[in-house]
């Protein structure tokens, strides 16, 4: 039999839906020095010996605190070292998936820039970071998604940065909190009980000796939110973004669209249950939660629901648009409720003897 392939050769495959990667093990590191631009999985090589000193102790803390991956690049500067308005300009060109950034340069200058950013209305959601500082004072920075290290050793506050890239979000039970994790015996550490609880009240992470071990105390931001809980709040905004895209690509249609994109939503946030972000313990005790949307009222959560699955997906009705939505091919509004974990760190018991 002479084989038609010859003449009309037809392979038509299934097209594959691209992945949704929850992979943030990278840190960034900001330098000095210049023209480098290199990611590092040991604290070797020649990019890490073109560092000055103070920048080489940034990547050796960071691996020796089983960082997994630092991308090391030269700050853009017209000067001779960089000022926070250039830094700030850096920042919001890395890609999302780069999330948590330190700097070896000068420390006032990173936390006016961190300040800066806070205050960004164009940098929010999927783009946001995390900055990770040091100080050697216990005065409180009260900056948002900016975690401080209380140290005088400019550099130890990547022992922050590397616990994060090593967050598992697709293993079970993986996103924990940074409070009470081991750190090595090369970090500095504080014994006197009044500093300890100035830093603790103002939200600023340091190294104490616990049972022969020096741990990490703390585990905020230092505007008081949980560090391990607002990292995976942005990788939880850029998965589920992708997965929606991914549904979007395949030009979803109607009612049957919206249940698509729907589908994607709570697969992706079961991701976050499993992995331990997303609670199913939580109710939800506020005020009716309401929105209101073209002139009409819609209840996205109602006082004392139990959030079972850890989240809620409220997709408004193809009814709620109007004829100018609908010209501009919008989906109706989605709104999430999301119940996130919280760290027990502290337990107070009481009791009576006879």
């Amino acid at each position: 039999m002479i084989n038609v392939k010859r003449f009309v050769d037809i392979n038509i495959k299934s097209h594959q839906i691209s992945t949704v990667s929850s992979i943030r093990d990278t840190a960034v590191l900001i330098v000095e020095t210049g023209s480098i631009n290199a990611e590092l999985t040991s604290a070797s090589g020649n990019d890490y010996n073109n560092l000055s000193d103070t920048e080489k102790k940034y990547v050796d803390v960071f691996f020796a605190c089983g960082g997994a991956k630092l991308k090391v690049i030269s700050a853009v500067k017209t000067g001779s070292s960089a000022t926070a308005t250039e830094l700030v300009n850096q920042i919001k060109t890395l890609g999302n998936e780069l999330i948590v950034i330190a700097y070896a340069g000068a420390n006032a200058t990173f936390q006016s820039a961190a300040s800066t950013l806070a205050g960004d209305s164009t940098v929010y959601g999927v783009n946001s970071k995390i900055l990770v500082t040091y100080t050697s004072t216990t005065s409180a920075i009260n900056t948002k998604n900016l975690a401080i290290k209380y140290t005088s050793v400019a550099g130890e506050e990547m022992s922050i940065a590397a616990y994060l890239t090593k967050i598992n979000f697709d293993g079970i039970d993986t996103v924990q909190d940074y409070n009470f994790t081991k750190e090595p015996d090369t970090m500095s550490v504080i014994d006197n009980d009044g500093t300890f609880g100035t830093l603790q009240d103002n939200n600023i992470n340091v190294d104490i000796v616990i049972s022969g071990v020096k741990r990490n105390c703390g585990g905020n931001l230092g505007d008081g939110k949980d560090l391990v809980n607002e990292f995976a709040l942005i990788v939880l905004q850029q998965t589920v973004t992708d997965a929606v895209m991914n549904v979007l690509v395949e030009k979803p249609k109607d009612e049957s669209g919206l249940a698509r994109i729907r589908s994607a939503i709570s697969g992706e946030l079961a991701r976050y249950v499993i992995n331990g972000y997303l609670t199913q313990t939580e109710v939800w005790t506020d005020e009716d939660l309401t929105i209101a949307y073209n002139n009409i009222t819609y209840t996205v959560v109602e006082k004392n629901t139990a959030l079972q699955s850890g989240y809620i997906v409220k997709v408004l009705p193809m009814s709620s648009l109007t004829q100018s939505d609908k010209a501009a091919r919008k989906a109706p509004p989605i709104y999430l409720v999301l119940a996130d974990s919280y760290g027990i760190r502290k337990v107070t018991i009481n009791g009576e003897t006879i």
